[in-house]
């Protein structure tokens, strides 16, 4: 296995296949920090907010790669729940719909599996357990924030 540290442009590289495997499926990839981690339906494009630690963009990468696989590959959520919600995110997590929120945090969660699992078919170095930790913490984030 390959030794890497933080600073080095592995993560990019890694960065640079899945580029390729979004524009096989139309999709563009930018890095900015207006907008949040996401998947630009309308426009057909995922930002990535640019942050040091390389590694935990890349997961990130990864796991807005997984909306795309779930949305593509199975019955979303979002065709359940009709609502005009998905459009403003900050309503969408708001919701007093129970239901909603487990939804919701199901699709996370299998976002970011279906991202691991691309990793792997395209060959790229994922560390499983900070992975899973950065998965964990995100997921967390959002049971957190709808209960606010």
């Amino acid at each position: 296995m390959k030794k890497y540290s933080k600073v080095d442009p592995y993560w990019s590289d890694q960065a640079l296949v899945v580029e390729k495997w979004l524009e096989e499926r139309g999709f563009d990839l930018t890095f900015s920090k207006r907008e949040g981690d996401q998947v630009d339906w309308d426009n057909s494009l995922i930002n990535i907010r640019p942050i040091k630690n390389k590694e935990e963009m890349f997961y990130t990468l990864l796991h807005e790669c997984g909306h795309i696989l779930v949305a593509r590959h199975s019955k979303s959520f979002k065709d359940n729940y009709k609502t005009k919600d998905f459009r403003d995110w900050h309503k969408m997590m708001s919701t007093r719909d129970s239901a909603l929120k487990v939804s919701i945090l199901a699709d996370e969660m299998e976002a970011w599996n279906r991202g691991r699992k691309l990793a792997q078919r395209l060959g790229l170095l994922v560390d499983t357990k900070k992975y899973k930790k950065l998965a964990g913490q995100c997921v967390w984030s959002y049971a957190h924030y709808m209960t606010l």
